[in-house]
């Protein structure tokens, strides 16, 4: 089985990409899902979050307020290294068990959507990494129209993420999402034929 990374950085496309590969029928693993579910109530992180950070960060229902957390870890490094600290653990355990039930199913492919993949050194880890990217003008402009965030708040969070031009130097595959929705259509259409391509060299 072909363990493969996607990545990208906010406002290149990658989960779009991803989107489209699943429905295309192929299965992938999302980082910020899992990162989601350790902030529910019945997550063995959620007890540690809420000691670290105290009851500023839940809602009246006592659920965590994922707004009001990241307000906290994307204007302090060493807070949001200590969520990281808290959550990743319990996100390689999650992973470990589904790239098992994987290879017991004999699937060809496995993806996982991570953001933050060479922020945290884990590309020696796949067999491919697969990286979703654009100009950085294009990238502000989907950001500024989805998110409605101010330059400011922009700043910070590309300031967490590596540059682009460092991400595509350490990928093995550029998607290329400079167009729109239907052209990266295409673009995925032409690296799952790569990727059957490479398979039947093996």
């Amino acid at each position: 089985m072909l363990w493969i990374g996607i990545t990208g950085s906010i406002g290149t496309g990658k989960s779009t990409f991803s989107e489209l590969l699943r429905k295309k029928g192929f299965f992938v693993l999302d980082a910020d899902v899992l990162a989601k579910k350790n902030l529910e109530k019945t997550s063995p992180a959620y007890v540690k979050i809420v000691a670290e950070f105290g009851d500023k960060i839940l809602d009246s229902h006592s659920n965590i307020d994922r707004a009001a957390l990241a307000q906290i870890v994307f204007s302090d490094r060493e807070k949001l290294e200590k969520l990281e600290s808290i959550t990743h653990p319990e996100i390689r355990i999650a992973v470990e068990k589904e790239k098992d039930e994987h290879k017991k199913n004999n699937q060809k492919y496995l993806f996982y959507d991570v953001p933050l993949l060479f922020e945290k050194n884990m590309d020696k880890s796949f067999d491919l990494v697969v990286m979703v990217t654009c100009t950085p003008e294009n990238q502000i402009k989907r950001i500024k129209a989805r998110n409605n965030w101010p330059d400011e708040e922009i700043r910070k969070r590309l300031a967490a993420q590596l540059p682009l031009s460092i991400k595509e130097s350490r990928a093995h595959i550029l998607i290329n999402n400079n167009s729109d929705k239907a052209q990266l259509q295409i673009e995925v259409d032409k690296f799952i034929v790569w990727l059957e391509t490479l398979q039947n060299q093996d």
